[in-house]
């Protein structure tokens, strides 16, 4: 009689995706750059998709995307990104999809874009930005830039209690 076989089976799934932010700090009309980061596993699955979410005050440039396979520039032909811009908001999101997976089994993809933050942003909450891993959102905030005004007399001293009125024009 034989021994029966023992057969190891190593399950093999992608890793944790990440996002990050170029910028801590923003006012309207600046573009922050954004880098998505994931490891497509080996063997490769079926598919391979970034799931982002532009939160209010947000506007993804579509001409913009760039793609990396471990640090090396891709074809942009290799991926699928929304083909004009996309505006952030509540229910916003968009894919950056890997058409084939396969011809990147175990290579860390990058994908970096960029995003102009709008008028719609938020002065007290800046913007969010958000990508799906895997059910959980990865968050990166970018704050908004405000304003701190001093009021100074002819020697350079502060002035308190002062009040400012600040005009269009």
């Amino acid at each position: 009689p034989t021994a029966g076989a023992t057969v190891e089976h190593e399950e093999h799934k992608n890793s944790v995706k990440d996002k990050e932010v170029d910028k801590a700090s923003a006012a309207i009309g600046d573009t922050l750059t954004y880098t998505l980061t994931g490891v497509i596993a080996n063997p490769a699955p079926a598919e391979f998709k970034f799931t982002d979410k532009p939160g209010k005050g947000l506007t993804i440039k579509a001409g913009t995307f760039k793609f990396y396979a471990d640090n090396v520039e891709v074809p942009a032909t290799d991926f699928t990104v929304p083909s004009s811009d996309v505006t952030g908001g509540e229910n916003a999101s968009f894919d950056v999809t890997v058409n084939d997976p396969s011809m990147y089994a175990g290579k860390t993809i990058k994908v970096t874009f960029n995003a102009m933050v709008n008028d719609e942003a938020s002065v007290t909450d800046g913007v969010v930005n958000k990508l799906d891993n895997y059910g959980t959102d990865v968050e990166v905030k970018t704050g908004f830039v405000g304003f701190d005004f001093t009021k100074v007399d002819p020697d350079g001293k502060g002035i308190e209690n002062v009040t400012f009125q600040v005009k269009d024009g």
